[in-house]
């Protein structure tokens, strides 16, 4: 990767520079999805301590919301500042690392709940998560 995040065909150059340059704005929204309280059996699988995962979470609220109900959340988000958002905005601790498995970092809260890892998402895969 050549900057923070960024693939070597540029091609999250655009996601990158917008969660920097302050215009993801327009996509943070701070209250739950109706599509995740609708269909919130079926993603849990009606598990209480369910493993979800967040494909370009960014600082989705949906991500408190479940981690707050017992749900391990896993996140991958090309934008370290994404990321940090989420954790700085819900005043969670966290916790900064580098992950070879997804050359990139893992971002995990202090009790393990939230765990995201910055990086291509075509770069993520289980072996992170053990």
């Amino acid at each position: 990767m050549s900057k923070e995040g960024e693939s070597s065909d540029g091609r999250m150059g655009v996601w990158l520079d917008m969660w920097d340059n302050g215009g993801m704005s327009e996509f943070q929204v701070n209250k739950p999805h109706p599509k995740i309280q609708e269909h919130y059996e079926f993603y849990t699988s009606g598990n209480p301590d369910a493993t979800l995962f967040f494909p370009l979470c960014g600082d989705m609220h949906d991500m408190v919301v479940l981690g707050g109900k017992g749900h391990t959340i896993v996140g991958v988000e090309c934008s370290e500042t994404g990321i940090k958002t989420f954790f700085n905005k819900n005043k969670i601790e966290f916790t900064e690392e580098k992950c070879d498995a997804v050359k990139g970092k893992c971002f995990k809260s202090k009790d393990g709940r939230y765990r995201m890892y910055s990086c291509d998402i075509f770069d993520f895969n289980k072996s992170a998560e053990g």
